[in-house]
This record gives C-alpha cells, structure tokens and sequence, in this order.
C-alpha cells in the first residue's frame, strides 16, 4: 500500500502499531490524511482515532477494516472517521477514498476562508472609521465573540443591532454552525411555542408534517431575537421554558443574542 500510494504522489509515512501512530501524530507536522487499521498490534485503532480527534480533530481519517467488523465501523464513523473501506479492497477504490477525503478537507479549508472574508466585510459594514466610539464598538464585539455567553444588545430601531449580532456570530467559534434570526415583533403570542420549539405531524389541526423549531434550527450556532419595547419579556420568557422543560437546558449549546 504504501508503495502505490507513492507511486501516485503522496508522500507516506507508515508505523507498525497503534502505540507507534500515536507517537508519531504527537510530533510536527501533522499529516494531511489518516489511514488507519482497526486492527494493530498494541493501541487498537479505535484508540488512536478517539485519542487523534483530540490532539487535531481536523485530520481526515479513513479506517480499514474486515467485512465482520460493521460495528467497529460505525463506531469509528461517531468518532469523527471521514470514511472507510473493508478489507480486501482494490488500489483504485483507496485512490478514489483518499481522494474524496482530502476533497471534503480542501473544501471545508475554502469554507472557512470565505467565512473569514465574510467577517472582514462586516467590519466595513460596522462603519468603522476613525470615530473613538466605532472602533471601541468593533473590539467590544470581537471580546465577546471569544466567549460563550449570551448577548444583549440595546439600541433604537435601525441603530444596526443585528448587523453587529451577525458580526458576533461571524467571529466565534460558532462561525461555521447557523445564525438564526428570530423577529419577536412579527410572532403572535399563540404561534410562539411552536415558532421556537417547533411540532410533530398531528400535534394538531393542520399540523401536516413536522416542524423544526428555531432552537432546533440553530444546532450548536447563534439565535437573534429582535422585538420592539413591547416585547421585552417574550423571548427571556421562552428560554426559561427551555429551561424548564430539560434537565439540562445547556444541551441546546447555542448562543442567545437579544
């Protein structure tokens, strides 16, 4: 394997244990792909693969294994494994799997890159210039940003609260999760509920098929909530129901900008 694959251009290292890839993934540079067999002496794979997702979970990383470990398989697929082969497979079948990987790598690397541009301009959006106030604005957002907590955000209407919201998102780590904006102004008191929790086909009269709420829409990214004054205890309102209703309201993981 390692000779056709350097026959086609990569450059290969290969160890011959789990406890020897180990060694090797703590030490500069990182590779750019992952092969890794279930089976090795030592350190199985499925180690190596959970301990390489916390040292860079970036890696893509292809598991081989025998047609009677599907198990292992899926295992290896929750861990974060960009894709795998059973064992005998035929060269061409690894060049197009390795392929394919470093494809969805460069892709996710370019999605990044955009998403950076994206951010820088948002920054022009803000109107930064050489106001005191503007640039004082710009490194507040970008402190928050950095951390994980709630956000509120006051200002009269058309004062560009949601443009520095998405500037927030944009700069955090959540930059790659959704952004979910959330207008309590235009959301009747009896269409709340299921607006932020959404419904299941038949809940009721006229519920067809379901319904992904916006919690649920948001996964792991960033919900803006934008309301008038009159508004102002709707949406704490629906967080405390959330709340409520979980034994840990901290699974949602999301980010609340108001």
């Amino acid at each position: 394997m390692t000779r056709f694959l350097t026959s086609c251009g990569y450059e290969v290292e290969s160890v011959d244990s789990g406890d020897g890839a180990i060694a090797r993934l703590n030490r500069a540079p990182s590779p750019d792909l992952v092969l890794l067999d279930v089976m090795m002496p030592g350190t199985d794979g499925i180690d190596v693969l959970s301990q390489l997702k916390k040292l860079n979970p970036s890696i893509p990383v292809i598991i081989l294994s025998g047609v009677d470990h599907v198990k292992t398989v899926v295992e290896a697929i929750k861990l974060g494994a960009a894709d795998y082969l059973s064992k005998p497979f035929e060269d061409e079948e690894l060049e197009l799997t390795i392929k394919n990987a470093l494809e969805k790598l460069q892709l996710r690397d370019e999605v990044k890159s955009l998403r950076r541009q994206l951010a820088e301009s948002e920054e022009v959006d803000l109107g930064i210039s050489g106001s005191l106030k503007m640039t004082k604005l710009r490194e507040i957002a970008r402190q928050v940003a950095e951390t994980d907590v709630p956000v509120l955000i006051l200002g009269e209407s058309g004062a560009g609260k949601e443009v520095i919201a998405r500037y927030i998102h944009s700069n955090s780590g959540r930059a790659d999760q959704p952004f979910i904006k959330v207008n309590c102004a235009a959301l009747p008191n009896d269409l709340l509920e299921s607006e932020l929790f959404g419904y299941e086909r038949g809940a009721f009269t006229g519920a067809m098929a379901d319904k992904p709420g916006k919690f649920e829409l948001a996964g792991k990214g960033t919900m803006g909530s934008f309301r008038r004054k009159a508004w102002a205890g709707a949406f704490h309102t629906a967080i405390a129901v959330t709340a409520a209703a979980a034994s840990n309201w901290r699974q949602y993981s999301k980010r609340f900008i108001d």
